[in-house]
């Protein structure tokens, strides 16, 4: 059988560690937790066993530990056997300018692949599906020709267009596995909790969360506050913070803002682009990703397949984590060049996917012998 398999060793005690791992490894408290595809194998070492390093095979449908039965020493195995499957995606550009849907299909389902191999998807195949049309007037809501997003936005809360967009694109009957390209103008900010007049010097976000003060250089930042069409644009830079509050000073008459500010104006970065990412409404399991990729960043196709990859794991019920090296790092790092899934994540992934879009040439999983993680 060619699939992969995810392994539980119940450890009683000793200080472990994996290796060399075939796979993704991880200890985990008292469990030593493997996805290791058939035929590879993963070294667990301990810190005080006269009998050293111990490494684990798969062979066919076989688990084993180096000849040694780690029964007899107060340890468990147990497994679940994951036959290898495929995953077919079909992508429609939604759009005004649909000439921005033109990355390689074949290089982003192979990466794509290759990322969620560990949940045992052995290929991604990538078809061009007709373009979507989904009339702006659906989501304009404030008729500034952009669709407007939120920074920061939780999973429980969206901006009203982007609301608007996924409710038009559910009744047009778009589910996953398809995936919908976005191909016209967004403003992405960060909503307003209250509203700011001329006399405040300072400002809460709607996400209760804070603005960068500086940038990667060392360089104080400069934030606009605006309308949906432009208007009241206020430039302010950050002085400092306090509880729930951000401290601002404004480019105005002894660092005033210019403009009284209603809740509806948002935050921006100006000059900022947003290269890559996506939206997924993980309350609904088989909601279509939508996917934000400017035209200059079609053309990596690494970066597309991992915001795309990203968003297929929210849909399989992973959440951000904030370690960097993950599949799931709440910010796009692109300077690692295979983020992992840990075991837990992978199995949780591949149960999603069979459950939700079973592949018959798979075949069942064994998850009566599985591990429950």
């Amino acid at each position: 059988m060619i699939g992969i398999a995810l392994v539980a060793l119940l450890l009683s005690a000793g200080d472990f560690r994996f290796g060399r791992c075939d796979g993704v490894c991880a200890v985990r408290g008292d469990s030593a937790l493997a996805v290791i595809r058939f035929g590879g194998s993963a070294e667990l070492l301990e810190s005080w066993w006269e009998l050293g390093t111990k490494t684990l095979v798969l062979d066919g449908d076989k688990v084993g530990l180096g000849g040694i039965d780690f029964s007899q020493r107060g340890f468990t195995a147990r497994w679940a056997t994951l036959p290898a499957r495929d995953l077919d995606l079909e992508v429609g550009v939604a759009g005004s300018n649909r000439s921005e849907g033109d990355w390689d299909d074949t290089a982003v389902a192979a990466e794509v692949g290759r990322l969620l191999g560990p949940s045992g998807v052995r290929a991604v195949r990538i078809r061009r599906g007709a373009p979507l049309a989904i009339a702006p007037s659906t989501w304009d809501l404030d008729g500034n020709g952009k669709l407007d997003l939120w920074r920061d936005e939780s999973p429980d809360q969206e901006s009203a267009e982007e609301h608007a967009l996924r409710t038009a694109l559910r009744d047009a009957g778009v589910r996953f596995p398809q995936v919908i390209l976005f191909a016209d103008s967004i403003r992405l900010g960060w909503p307003l909790a209250d509203s700011v007049s001329v006399h405040d010097t300072a400002l809460s976000l709607a996400s209760g969360g804070i603005l960068p003060w500086r940038d990667a250089a060392g360089r104080a930042r400069t934030y606009l506050l605006e309308g949906p069409r432009g208007e009241r644009r206020d430039s302010f830079a950050i002085e400092g913070y306090s509880p729930g509050r951000i401290r601002i000073r404004g480019r105005g008459k002894n660092g005033a803002l210019r403009w009284d500010h209603p809740r509806g104006d948002l935050v921006v970065r100006p000059r900022a682009d947003f290269p890559a990412f996506g939206s997924t409404d993980r309350k609904d399991r088989k909601s279509s990703p939508i996917l934000f990729i400017e035209p200059g960043a079609l053309a990596d196709p690494v970066r597309c397949a991992r915001v795309l990859a990203r968003e297929i794991g929210h849909l399989g019920g992973l959440a951000d984590v904030a370690d960097p090296g993950n599949l799931m790092s709440a910010l796009l790092r692109m300077d690692v060049e295979t983020p992992v899934l840990t075991p837990t994540q992978a199995l949780r992934l591949r149960n999603r996917l069979d459950c939700l879009f079973p592949d018959p040439a798979s075949g069942s999983v064994d998850r009566d012998s599985g591990p429950d993680w």
